[in-house]
Parts: structure tokens; sequence; C-alpha cells
């Protein structure tokens, strides 16, 4: 923790620059966790391009933080799970995952039938035949079964055309 040199992300993706709030950040973490915890659960995250933009990380793409399990964590997932943002609703989706409950499971089968996809095979490397890959979809179902839910499996991919150029 050299001082003019700290640059440590909290789990909120918060950047702390001074060693003294990195060591009130790592106490009041601690004071968040239980007295008998053996092992802290952590989940990766993509830490938002914008608020890795001015740091020493700002010239790697897709950084990722390690996050504690923790209810913060729960309440990130919910607001993912509603982003626009594929890459949110994908990690919303895995995050949830730890947090079993009536409530989630109803959320998260909503989210077998997600809309948003990303290319599995684009059309100008395949003749024209392009194919989708519902990632949400497919954590939402595995995520289902992990909590004992029967759940049919849902459409995965899918393949469209477009002229070739």
């Amino acid at each position: 923790l050299v001082p003019g040199k700290v640059e440590i992300f909290k789990a909120d993706f918060t950047l702390l620059r001074e060693t003294e709030d990195v060591i009130r950040a790592a106490e009041d973490a601690l004071q968040r966790m239980p007295a008998a915890i053996k092992r802290v659960h952590t989940v990766l995250l993509y830490v938002p391009p914008e608020v890795v933009a001015k740091t020493k990380w700002g010239k790697y793409h897709g950084l990722r933080l390690n996050v504690p399990v923790d209810d913060q964590l729960e309440q990130r997932a919910l607001r993912y799970i509603q982003s626009d943002n594929y890459m949110r609703r994908l990690e919303g989706v895995q995050a949830l995952r730890y947090f079993q409950s009536e409530e989630n499971i109803e959320r998260v089968k909503a989210l077998l039938e997600d809309a948003t996809w990303s290319h599995f095979q684009h059309p100008q490397e395949n003749d024209g035949v392009g194919v989708r890959y519902f990632g949400v979809r497919k954590e939402a179902y595995q995520t289902l079964k992990s909590w004992g839910e029967d759940v049919e499996k849902p459409v995965l991919k899918e393949e469209y055309r477009e002229p070739l150029k």
C-alpha cells in the first residue's frame, strides 16, 4: 500500500487511492462477515470500462473483479437482471445462483425466455447463416436446475439468414 500508487477497487467498483481508505474498507468488509465463516465465496464481475478508464488498468479490456457473495451482491444481481445490457443480465443471473428464494425462482424462471443474445456465429463467416446464442437463458436454466427446479430446457441457439454483401 505505497502512498501515491494505491489503486484498489471495492466490491461496488469504487476506486480507492488512499492507504487509509483501503484499510477502512477492509475493516468494514470484515465486520459484515458472520463470525463463524470459514470461506468467503466470490463471483467475478466485469468492471465498467468508464470506471477502469483513468486507472493503471485502463489499457486492458474486460477487467474483472472478484466480489464477495453477500447481500450487496444479491441487490446488484437483481438490478443487473433488469438491465438492457446483455452482459449485465448474464452476470446478474449467474450471481443469483447463490440466493435461492421463492421470489428469485420466479425471477429466474422469467429469464428462460430472455430475448437478449450474442453471436455464436456471424453470418459473414458461415455463408450467410448466423447463429444467435441466448446465454441468459442458459444461465437461468442452469441456476434453476442447481436449485432442483423441474424446468424445460429453453431454446439456446437460433439460426437466421442474412444476405452476403
